[in-house]
């Protein structure tokens, strides 16, 4: 503890933890709980999460509100600590899509995954060994260590959660939207690139950086002190989808949604903060650990039809429809946004949509959305309009057959 306490450094801190934890652990986490740097604590919290599985179990509440404790919470719900969990697999194929975007919400591995070897994990079993030694390479060595990682996760029967895990650890630290440097702009577009590059075909390469997008760009417009547009020139078009979600969640934290909204006057508003211009400043802002946020989510499978509609991830491993056209993109982006809120609107609310003179896949997304947040209602609308919708609005308004 001693040591600790004298570092004066990250890098210093990062090499004593794990002593002090096993010397004096209370005395250790009140001085992890109390680092004053966001991206600091969150590495001290990482590690003790690597080497000292199951330390931080009742742990996490105890530090500050942000991206600490969220990894936190995250940590000590990984696979390998999960008791009873039905082992996800270890996907290699893509399932057959007529539209760009992921298929579900499992990341898959990479084409080609590298070979690797875990280390020594005492008495875990092989799967769960591979697991942590994905995690550790990346705590270690960083975005170098991601190739190396994945081809571990690539031996583990947890592959799609252990893709995701190492890939928001290898994640470099995230500025405010508002105040991305030109150092912190190039670190996030080679870092995207990285991610491309272990990917080992395109089909897996595209979702993998639009993976990344969809955590850096929420994180960003999160610690953001006004959210506004300049990004979306800076920033490459893979980006762009997620952007435009990241900045409609964000408005909606400022201003939260009651049970009705006004479609219009919202991405009137998204539109408008879009719009919003001023040079990117010398000096970026304070970093911040990327953060999956964990929010409700509708498009887990896809029923009749729905294999056709491009889709993008949505904050980390769940998917929402997107578009082409940049003022459709935005409204889908809106939809999503107001359903996945800590206290959403009304089901009914979105399923107005249902039967009006909205584009279809707009009354798709209602449809969708308004049956995740009230399934009884939306059988109710669904056999109410039964004779006037398409078919692929009514596959979300009865019981489905998901493929």
């Amino acid at each position: 503890m001693a040591r600790l306490e004298a570092c004066r450094d990250a890098d210093c801190q990062l090499e004593a933890v794990l002593d002090a934890w096993d010397a004096d652990t209370e005395a250790c986490w009140a001085l992890v709980t109390s680092t004053g740097d966001e991206m600091t604590r969150a590495a001290l919290v990482a590690t003790i999460a690597a080497h000292r599985p199951g330390g931080l179990e009742g742990r996490c509440d105890a530090l500050p509100t942000g991206g600490s404790h969220e990894r936190c919470t995250r940590l000590t719900r990984r696979p390998h600590l999960r008791q009873g969990r039905k082992l996800g697999g270890r996907p290699t194929k893509l399932a057959a899509r007529q539209a760009p975007g992921p298929a579900s919400g499992a990341l898959p591995l990479p084409a080609n995954p590298a070979q690797a070897t875990p280390g020594d994990c005492g008495d875990l079993a092989a799967s769960e060994c591979a697991f942590l030694g994905a995690e550790r390479a990346v705590l270690g060595r960083g975005l170098p260590a991601l190739d190396e990682a994945l081809g571990l996760c690539a031996l583990s029967d947890h592959g799609p959660d252990c893709v995701e895990h190492v890939l928001e650890l290898a994640i470099p630290g995230v500025p405010p939207a508002d105040a991305v440097g030109p150092q912190q702009l190039e670190q996030a577009v080679v870092a995207a690139e990285h991610f491309r590059t272990v990917a080992g075909s395109e089909a897996v390469a595209s979702l993998y950086e639009g993976w990344f997008w969809s955590v850096w760009t929420v994180t960003a417009f999160a610690n953001a002190d006004t959210p506004r547009g300049e990004l979306l020139d800076a920033l490459p078009p893979a980006a762009r989808p997620h952007l435009r979600f990241a900045l409609a969640w964000r408005l909606l934290q400022d201003e939260p949604p009651g049970p009705d909204f006004e479609l219009d006057l919202l991405v009137a508003r998204a539109q408008a903060a879009l719009a919003q211009r001023e040079p990117l400043p010398d000096q970026g802002g304070r970093l911040s650990p990327a953060t999956i946020v964990q929010t409700r989510h509708s498009w887990n499978g896809s029923a009749v039809g729905e294999r056709a509609i491009p889709a993008a991830w949505c904050m980390g491993s769940t998917r929402r429809a997107t578009h082409a056209d940049p003022s459709l993109d935005m409204r889908l982006a809106m939809l999503e946004a107001l359903a996945r809120q800590p206290v959403p609107p009304s089901a009914d609310a979105f399923l107005a949509l249902v039967g009006s003179e909205e584009l279809e896949i707009l009354r798709w997304a209602g449809a969708r959305l308004g049956a995740m947040l009230d399934p009884e209602r939306a059988l109710a609308v669904g056999e109410t309009l039964a004779q006037e919708e398409t078919p692929l609005v009514m596959g979300r308004l009865k019981k489905r057959d998901v493929q």
